[in-house]
């Protein structure tokens, strides 16, 4: 691993990935040559810092897990980091004035060339493997129903086939159990006695959340 530096407008670009050529190239992920897009956020982390010497880290996320590549603006300078087999990664930012959440915009994420052979292609069975395990885990959030209440809740998600999860929807100490499909970025799920419903991710560890059952319904963003 190598430390990267990148000094543009008072700012400095710190990025603990392997270095790549301006050509965007790795040994297998090529982002000079995009294939397609993806789901991507710049989630901001914290900042920190005083008399003009400051910092700030911030996590950069992909829906692609083997190889993308994330445009963001930290005011009007423009940055890109590389996902390199995963689907997140932290940045650390520092400059001469603070630098805040406002400061930073997501642009773009585009999935790169692959030079090396993708065993899940062409494999339905892989690829719903790789679907199903991004919603399993604990979810947890602040949902808000139409009758205008807002609870905390969490969602515990377990693998029970290729695209088949258990899940568990908790309210206080109210237990709500379901079953749920995923297809993709998708996951559909019914709740016993319950609601019916989608979880939606956004990014890798943030999903939209909804669910209802005749008028009623509720909704709301979990974190993984």
């Amino acid at each position: 691993m190598f430390v990267r530096s990148s000094v543009f407008s008072g700012l400095i670009l710190l990025s603990y990935f392997t270095v790549l050529p301006l050509a965007y190239a790795a040994d297998d992920c090529d982002c000079s040559i995009v294939v397609g897009k993806c789901s991507g956020a710049v989630e901001f982390i914290k900042g920190y810092g005083s008399n003009k010497n400051y910092g700030a880290e911030i996590m950069v996320h992909s829906s692609e897990r083997s190889c993308s590549k994330v445009d963001y603006y930290v005011d009007n300078t423009s940055y890109s980091t590389i996902l390199k087999n995963k689907a997140s990664g932290v940045e650390s930012l520092f400059g001469t004035s603070p630098i805040k959440s406002k400061n930073i915009t997501f642009s773009t994420c585009s999935v790169c060339k692959k030079k090396q052979s993708d065993t899940s292609v062409g494999n339905p069975a892989s690829s719903a493997m790789k679907d199903i395990d991004k919603f399993v885990g604990t979810w947890s959030g602040e949902r808000k129903t139409s009758l205008g209440f807002s609870a905390s809740q969490s969602i515990r998600v377990e693998k029970l086939s290729d695209d088949t999860v258990n899940m568990a929807i908790i309210v206080g100490r109210d237990n709500y159990q379901g079953r749920g499909k995923v297809q993709g970025n998708i996951l559909t799920f019914g709740i016993s006695g319950g609601c019916d419903g989608t979880m939606k991710l956004i990014t890798p560890n943030i999903a939209n959340y909804q669910c209802s059952l005749g008028i009623f319904s509720s909704s709301g963003q979990m974190k993984k």
